[in-house]
């Protein structure tokens, strides 16, 4: 059996990164011409279905040790966010703030 990836190594190669693959077959057989993130994502996301995402903020990060220590041990990363967001709750894309949205009831 063969070891599987090093995630360590695997974050620190894609730090800044935003995707892994290329585009080059798609742009010239398919004419594929990709959005900015501007034109591609609405200011806010509104969750569907019967299930939850969860939205892993690294905006604030204010200390991360994945740098510094070795295979196998714990990473400290401070000022990391977490959103667990279920149907009809909301994430600005601009602000990076969540919203209970549809979720939340008016009181009778």
């Amino acid at each position: 059996m063969g070891q599987g990836p090093n995630l360590r190594e695997i974050i620190k190669a894609t730090d800044n990164v935003t995707y892994w693959a290329k585009d080059d077959k798609a742009r010239t057989e398919l004419g594929y011409s990709p959005r900015d993130l501007e034109q591609g994502f609405h200011d806010t996301l509104e969750v569907e279905g019967s299930g939850a995402i969860t939205i892993v903020d690294g905006s604030d990060i204010s200390y991360s040790s994945i740098d510094a220590v070795s295979d196998g041990q714990p990473v400290c990363m401070l000022g990391l966010r977490l959103h667990f967001l279920v149907a009809g709750a909301t994430f600005n894309l601009h602000t990076r703030t969540a919203a209970a949205g549809a979720l939340i009831r008016p009181k009778e």
